[in-house]
């Protein structure tokens, strides 16, 4: 299937064994996203053991502060199989492995063996807000999907790259939920499953820029751009505890200033119940003050709102509306969503033609999820002449930003034959 950018995922990173048992712990290994599934007999989000061990080959146990994190147990008390935990997508967990704490690879979602149905729906509708990944910070910090997520928690009927938790993106993918048909053809991925991970990702303004005591100053001294980048920084826990009230302070005084980044920012907090209780209501409100004035990416995430009926009535059609507005400025998430619009047929007749566009638009900015999807297209001759080639050159594109499905793929069609430089 298309990739979707909505899944739900979970954060962890690596911490030595030796380090756990240290009065002074070493820096954290960099913080990587697993799939989180549903458990088919309590119907609860879970992390499956094999893809924790899947990214860290020598993984002991998990921690979630000093709390070793248990199997799930049947009423007999014994491990459920396959071994899982119950998933903690609004923190980071720590995988306590031997050795330097040197993941394998970047673990990625199961793979769907016989599915015809295309791409999953789901994105995140904040855009990538946290483009930066502080691997220095003690500081758990959560995957930054924002608004998507939360938006596409109803959609687990389709498959995904956005999900229920959000996520922090620059160069980063969303993740893909490829899916090969019976005739090994794939499916494009769908958003789908919970706040996503992404309709846009949230971006921080600091990137690069967090000079921690200059940045203070100026928001103290009422700079509406640095109040936003100092509550960035309390969101992600950058160069400060991560503390989600102070970036819901630091918004505010922002969005009292008319500030469309803080306004917007505001909505993401309420669309993922970080620091306050979830609140799509809320998240809308704030997202329309911020898309009055022109902001993209809470166009998109109103978008999202929409497309997946979280407090609002489901209306593809005002969704495809606010897709356009943000898409017009060249989101390219935005973009990436009218896709999935025409290919599942999604408040407007079902067109490949359509849907390659925009995944080509979307693509051409270097949105993995995008890439990966234009593959697909090429890959089953859908809107497109069918050509393997091209739909290599494309899923190699989508790799090289880590996303795992294209990689998936790409080691299919390896091991049937096709030449992969």
């Amino acid at each position: 299937m298309l990739q979707d950018d909505s899944q739900t995922l979970q954060a962890v990173r690596p911490i030595t064994k030796d380090s756990t048992d240290s009065p002074h712990p070493s820096t954290p290994g960099k913080t990587v996203f697993i799939d989180v599934q549903l458990d088919h007999d309590s119907h609860k989000p879970v992390v499956l053991w094999s893809d924790v061990a899947q990214a860290f080959e020598d993984a002991l146990h998990i921690r979630y502060n000093s709390r070793v994190v248990p199997f799930l147990k049947g009423a007999d008390l014994n491990p459920l199989v396959p071994h899982r935990i119950a998933a903690m997508p609004e923190v980071v967990l720590d995988i306590v492995v031997r050795g330097n704490p040197v993941r394998t690879e970047t673990a990625s979602p199961q793979e769907k063996v016989p599915g015809t149905s295309p791409m999953s729906y789901q994105e995140q509708t904040g855009k990538t807000e946290n483009s930066t990944n502080n691997t220095t910070s003690v500081i758990r910090r959560n995957p930054v999907y924002g608004l998507e997520n939360a938006a596409m928690e109803n959609y687990t009927h389709i498959d995904r790259p956005p999900t229920v938790s959000p996520s922090a993106r620059a160069t980063q993918s969303l993740p893909t939920t490829a899916t090969f048909t019976s005739d090994n053809a794939p499916q494009p991925q769908l958003v789908g499953n919970n706040p996503p991970s992404r309709a846009p990702q949230e971006t921080s303004a600091t990137a690069g820029t967090d000079n921690l005591t200059h940045i203070t100053f100026r928001a103290g001294e009422g700079d509406a751009k640095a109040q936003v980048s100092l509550g960035d920084m309390y969101k992600d826990g950058r160069k400060v505890h991560q503390d989600y009230q102070a970036a819901m302070d630091w918004y505010s005084k922002a969005a009292e200033r008319g500030d469309a980044d803080g306004q917007r920012k505001i909505g993401y907090l309420y669309n993922n119940g970080f620091g306050v209780s979830k609140d799509y209501i809320k998240a809308m409100e704030w997202y329309h003050k911020a898309a009055d004035q022109g902001n993209a990416i809470a166009q998109c995430s109103i978008g999202v709102l929409y497309y997946a009926g979280c407090g609002v009535p489901q209306d593809f059609s005002k969704a495809r509306d606010w897709f356009l507005k943000s898409a017009g400025q060249s989101y390219e998430r935005a973009q990436h969503y009218i896709g999935l619009l025409y290919y599942k047929g999604d408040g407007v007749p079902q067109n490949y033609s359509q849907a390659m566009e925009w995944f080509i638009k979307a693509a051409n900015q270097g949105y993995a999820g995008a890439q990966n999807n234009t593959g697909v297209l090429y890959h089953n001759g859908e809107g497109v002449p069918k050509d393997i080639n091209k739909a290599i050159e494309w899923y190699k594109k989508a790799a090289r930003q880590g996303d795992a499905k294209a990689k998936g793929r790409l080691d299919r069609l390896k091991q049937q034959g096709h030449t992969i430089e």
